[in-house]
C-alpha cells in the first residue's frame, strides 16, 4: 500500500511539473496556475523525500550520524548549485524554474537507474 501511494505522489509531482511547463510555454502565466502547479509539486515530494532519508539511513546504518550528515550536506550543496540556475536561463518569466526543476528529475532518474537506458 506504500509504494502504491508513493506512485501516485510521483505522478501528481509529475505532471504538476509538465503542467507547469506547458502553460508556461503556450504563455499562460497567471499567479493562481504557477501556485496550483507548485502546490502540486511540492505535495508530491512530500512523500517521496522522506521514504528517500529513510532508504539511505538503512544503508548508512552503521554510523546514522555521519549518513545523516552526508546527506544533508549533498542536499545543501545541491541545492547551492541549482538556486542561480533559473536566473542565467531567464530571470522574467517561470518557466526558467520549472526548466531547472525538470532537469534535476531527469537527472535523479537517471542517476537511480544506471545503465538501464530508460528512465
Amino acid at each position: 500500500m506504500r509504494s502504491e501511494a508513493q506512485r501516485h505522489q510521483l505522478i501528481i509531482a509529475v505532471v504538476s511539473i509538465i503542467t507547469l511547463m506547458t502553460l508556461l510555454a503556450t504563455g499562460i502565466s497567471t499567479l493562481p496556475t504557477t501556485w496550483a502547479c507548485l502546490f502540486g509539486l511540492t505535495s508530491g515530494f512530500g512523500m517521496l523525500l522522506p521514504a528517500s532519508t529513510a532508504i539511505i539511513l538503512a544503508v548508512g546504518s552503521d554510523a546514522p550520524g555521519a549518513a545523516s550528515g552526508m546527506l544533508r550536506s549533498i542536499q545543501f550543496v545541491l541545492g547551492a548549485a541549482a538556486a542561480p540556475l533559473p536566473g542565467v536561463l531567464d530571470s522574467t518569466t517561470a518557466i526558467s524554474m520549472a526548466v531547472v526543476v525538470q532537469g534535476a528529475r531527469v537527472h535523479r532518474l537517471h542517476a537511480a537507474n544506471p545503465g538501464r537506458g530508460r528512465f
